[in-house]
């Protein structure tokens, strides 16, 4: 693959199919609100540098639809962030959400960034764990994150964690 491909993400298709940057498969638990629809708990299922495919069916969305994007950080590598966008793809399993540079901040973008990587270099070591600590998804408040198996609470608000059910 040569160095056109590998920054696009493009393969031997044609121009208007090539992405201005890679996708990275990566499902993190985020929060999506779009348009004046309440926030819903949901995955990503990929992301890149100038957005993100968001999981799950989203009913009633539109084209070029103000959305946003909340994650929740992690602890010691970034706190909670939001990222503003506009839909620009909806299919059946899911939405794609392009990043609106102009809304979100550098530091937004740069935690944004920094989350990504975090999940990157450690989804081994992660996946290691995985008998010892679990996605989880607080009853209470909404909230998805890795708990630990023995206490599983919520970070953000204490409350008690159930396993998130993926299908």
């Amino acid at each position: 693959m040569g160095l056109k491909e590998t920054l696009t993400g493009g393969r031997g298709r044609g121009w208007e199919h090539e992405r201005a940057s890679k996708r990275l498969e990566l499902a993190i638990p985020v929060q999506l609100k779009i348009g004046s629809d309440a926030p819903e708990a949901r995955r990503l299922r990929d992301v890149s540098l100038n957005g993100a495919f968001v999981a799950g069916p989203c009913e009633g969305a539109e084209l070029g639809e103000p959305a946003i994007l909340r994650f929740e950080g992690y602890p010691e590598v970034c706190p909670a962030f939001a990222l503003f966008g506009h839909v620009c793809r909806i299919e059946p399993t899911g939405v794609a959400i392009e990043i609106d540079r102009g809304q979100s901040d550098k530091e937004t973008l740069d935690r944004f960034r920094t989350l990504v990587l975090h999940y990157l270099r450690h989804r081994p070591i992660l996946n290691e764990l995985a008998p010892r600590f679990y996605e989880g998804r607080c009853r209470e408040c909404g909230w998805i994150g890795r708990v630990a198996g023995r206490a599983p609470t919520c970070a953000r608000c204490g409350g008690k964690v159930g396993p998130v059910r993926t299908s």
